[in-house]
C-alpha cells in the first residue's frame, strides 16, 4: 500500500468507513499525519430550541453560498422533532 512508503509524510483520504479502517491500521504507530473524511456526507443539524429563521438562513447559504466550489456542501439535515408544515414552508420560501 502506498500509506506505507517511507517517504509519504501525510495522507489524506475521503471515502468508505471501511477502507479508512484499513488506512488507519495501517499507519498506526507509523507517526504518519493522517486526515480521513469518512462516511456521511456534512450533516445540518438543528436542534429543537434553534431560531428557526436563523436555522434557514444558515441551511440556504451553506448549500448555495460556496456553488459546489467546495466541498462542504450540506448532504443531509437533521432534527430533533419532525417539521411542522409551517417550518417546511419557511424552508422552502428560504430556498
Amino acid at each position: 500500500m502506498l500509506v506505507n512508503h517511507p517517504d509519504i509524510a501525510k495522507i489524506a483520504f475521503t471515502g468508505s468507513t471501511e477502507v479508512g479502517r484499513v488506512i488507519r491500521e495501517k499507519t498506526a504507530g507509523s507517526g504518519k499525519s493522517l486526515t480521513l473524511e469518512l462516511g456521511g456526507k456534512s450533516p445540518f443539524i438543528v436542534f429543537e430550541d434553534a431560531d428557526l429563521d436563523s436555522a434557514v438562513e444558515g441551511l440556504v447559504d451553506a448549500i448555495w453560498f460556496n456553488q459546489g466550489q467546495v466541498w462542504t456542501n450540506i448532504g443531509s439535515i437533521l432534527g430533533c422533532r419532525l417539521p411542522t408544515a409551517l417550518q417546511v414552508d419557511r424552508i422552502s420560501n428560504g430556498i
